[in-house]
Formats: structure tokens, sequence, C-alpha cells
């Protein structure tokens, strides 16, 4: 697989765990919308340009295509590919519903989704999916439905925050997102470092895997003792950069689990992590 930071997600028992955690997330969520009026519904969210209503009718159309993908591998489709194109209403659509439809569609696919979870045998859960990451097994959909439910939660506005998340899906969800986030910063190197322990080096000038000195996209090593993580809940400074090209040492950006992933995924500026001054994705993940 080409992820190796993320190998340690691939078993039958972290699976089952993030599906568990996964569930839930997604009643908290439900929990948090049942009560919200027509209004509300349109509102602005905190992920700009969209309602919240366009957050529920993305969360519903992209149960809905896990749910295929899920399907397929079930079926014993052994070229599945994720993602999906449109599978749902077109978000434009789907978000002038009323609030009563959109809680049901909400409901209705998170239900679908977890029977189509539940039909996918042991041996299965192995085949590999085609992602933008490259292959990686299908245990892969349930970790993306995950981030889903956990971040577009905090883009609904309603008082669930980074501080919510807790901290076993903060720790699956950073490497997640880390992997996810490394082009998106162009030619910089950037080296992640959290108080609890995980490191990774991302970005498209990443030294190629197997590089002792440097972790490519897809790697980590958690408690690498080169840099040791600080006391929790207290930040070190990073490293002062050598003067050479900007873009080819790594910049080191230290945080919380909790605040690299909201910063990594645009959510949180960068005040919440130490030494990324001024940077910051173009658009939220």
């Amino acid at each position: 697989m080409v992820v190796t930071m993320l190998d340690v997600f691939w078993t039958s028992t972290v699976t089952t765990q993030m599906r568990s955690l996964g569930a839930a997330a997604a009643q908290r969520l439900l929990g948090d919308t049942i009560g919200l009026s027509d209004y509300e519904w349109q509102s602005p969210s905190l992920l700009p340009g969209w309602s919240r209503a366009h957050i529920a009718t993305h969360l519903a159309d992209n149960a809905i295509a896990l749910g295929q993908a899920a399907s397929a591998v079930a079926a014993g489709e052994n070229d599945v590919v994720w993602p999906l194109p449109q599978a749902g209403e077109p978000i434009e659509t789907g978000s002038r519903r009323e609030g009563l439809d959109l809680q049901v569609a909400l409901d209705t696919s998170i239900a679908r989704l977890s029977r189509s979870f539940d039909s996918i045998s042991p041996e299965r859960w192995d085949t590999p999916v085609r992602t933008t990451l490259g292959p990686l097994p299908a245990r892969v959909l349930v970790l993306v439905r995950l981030n889903e439910l956990v971040l577009h939660h905090v883009d609904l506005g309603l008082g669930f925050g980074f501080g919510q998340i807790s901290p076993q899906i903060t720790e699956w969800l950073l490497p997640w997102n880390a992997a996810r986030a490394g082009d998106h910063f162009g030619d910089r190197v950037i080296h992640l470092v959290s108080d609890e322990g995980f490191e990774a080096t991302i970005g498209r000038g990443a030294a190629p895997a197997g590089d002792p000195q440097r972790l490519s996209p897809g790697q980590t090593s958690p408690g690498q003792t080169s840099a040791p993580p600080s006391p929790a809940g207290e930040k070190t400074a990073p490293k002062a950069a050598a003067s050479v090209d900007e873009d080819s040492v790594p910049l080191e950006i230290r945080g919380s689990n909790r605040g690299l992933l909201g910063w990594l995924t645009g959510r949180l500026d960068s005040s919440a992590v130490l030494g990324a001054e001024g940077l910051q994705l173009p658009r939220p993940l």
C-alpha cells in the first residue's frame, strides 16, 4: 500500500472501533440537527459558501456513495473506485429542501450505509479500493465516513468544535488528513509534530519512501526520538530553518493533535499551532 502511515488502521479491531465511534458520532450530529428550523438550516455554516442545508445534502450524498462502494465490495467486485461520481441529489437542489426532509435524508442515509457496511464479509474488508491516495483496503470507507461526519459536524456551527472530538477519533483523523493535505501546500515540505507523539513529513517535495532522514507523504513514525513531544498542553517553538531553498527545508509545525487536525483541514487558523504563521490551506479539506 502506498500510504504506509495509515497501515495501523487496516485491522478488523480498528474497523470495529471506528464503526462504533462513527455510529455514535452520527447520532450526536442527528441530535444537534433535529431541532433546527427551516431558517436555521438555510443559514450560513462555517464552511465558506455553504449553508447548513448544503452540508446535510453533502453528508447524505456521501453516505449514498460510500454505500454503493461498500455494496460493490460485498458483491465481490475487485475494481472499486473511491470517490464515486455524484450519487444522490445535486447539492444545490438538495439544499433547497425543507428542514424535515433534510433531517430524514441524513437519518435514512446513515442507516442505509450501516447496512451496507454490515454486508461486507470479514475477508472482503481487505479488498483494495482505488483512491486518490493509491490502492487502500476497503476499510478506508469507514475512515472516510468518520472523517466526513466529524469535520462537517464542526462546520454546522452548532457548538461542536475540535475540543469536543474524542482523543481516539482525533488520533485516527490526523494521519488521514495529513495524507490528504500533503499536495495542497504545493512544493512546501512540512514536518508535523504533535504533542501526543505523532510525526509526519508531507508535501510534494518530501523525500522518497525509505529516506532515513525524512518521511514521504504517506509515512509516519510516532514517538520518534529525534524530536520528542513537548509536555502535555505545552507547545514548543519550532526549530529555525537553515538559510537554503525555502521550499526544500521542512517547515516544522507543532501542536496538539486537535490543533494540527483543525489547521490541516483549514478549519483553524495558524494560531492553533506553532510554526505555521501565514500558512493556510486555500480551502478547507
